[in-house]
């Protein structure tokens, strides 16, 4: 989030960021034929919300049938929403103009500051590359295809011509915080219901025996945790404060792009 607000202060002025973000445009646009610009009209498909909302119900209700997370299942789901709901007020705030209609193969009206499509893609597909790994083996590949899902569809905003590379890097930035949040949101009933009752805080002898009866031990005991981050209960007071502070900076950048003056000369 900090990053998102830092790089809001440069993306509505004439600097070496906006000015790098023009030329990556121009090139991208130099080079885009008509199969290149339908591929990445179809690759940016996967980034919209009307496609991905029908996936994250499918998705929440397998994995509730096959594994019966309940608690989990509603990841994918969850972290959408918020990238849904996160984006527009993070364009209306900023209010970046996009890049040339000239230079566009689709025309696209709302402002370009961050990138809708690589902020769902980002929340929808780690997500859902996170709620795989509780059952995988080897969960790497799961988060890695998810990755490289978000990726692809930040690049085809960019071949598309409708966002600069700087919009797209907000837009994954906001998904992986909109995933962040939610999963902390998520744990925090089961760390309340986790707490153990021995007043030292570790497990007395009768568990470990009846674990060992079990044929299980406690280090094995089967867990979710796909995010090896902010693994205290304060972690998601931390995604709230980054959000405010975001949403406190937004605010003045967009104050002060404001005129000043009193009336039409």
């Amino acid at each position: 989030m900090v990053f998102i607000a830092t790089l809001a202060f440069f993306v509505n002025a004439d600097n070496v960021v906006t000015r790098a973000d023009a030329d990556i445009v121009r090139w991208a646009s130099s080079w885009r034929t008509v199969a290149v610009g339908d591929v990445a009209a179809g690759v940016s498909l996967l980034g919209n919300v009307l496609v991905l909302a029908p996936l994250a119900i499918a998705a929440g209700i397998a994995s509730a049938v096959r594994h019966g997370r309940h608690r989990f299942t509603a990841l994918p789901a969850l972290a959408l929403t918020a990238a849904a709901v996160f984006d527009p007020l993070a364009k209306a705030a900023v209010g970046r103009p996009r890049p040339p209609v000239a230079l566009a193969e689709v025309i696209e009206t709302a402002s370009g500051y961050p990138s809708g499509h690589s902020a769902q893609a980002t929340a929808f597909w780690l997500a859902l590359a996170f709620l795989f790994t509780a059952s995988a083996t080897r969960p790497r590949p799961w988060v890695i295809a998810g990755a490289v899902m978000a990726i692809l569809v930040g690049l085809s905003r960019i071949v598309l011509g409708v966002h600069s590379p700087t919009d797209v890097l907000a837009g994954w930035a906001l998904g992986l915080a909109c995933v962040l949040m939610t999963r902390e949101l998520l744990l925090l009933p089961r760390r309340s219901d986790a707490r153990p009752a021995a007043s030292d805080g570790l497990p007395g002898p009768g568990t470990r025996k009846a674990s060992r009866q079990r044929g299980l031990t406690l280090s094995s005991a089967p867990t979710w945790d796909p995010l090896s981050v902010h693994r205290n209960p304060g972690g998601i007071l931390c995604c709230l404060v980054h959000l405010s502070r975001l949403a406190l900076v937004l605010a003045v950048a967009m104050n002060d792009d404001r005129p000043t003056g009193s009336g039409p000369e």
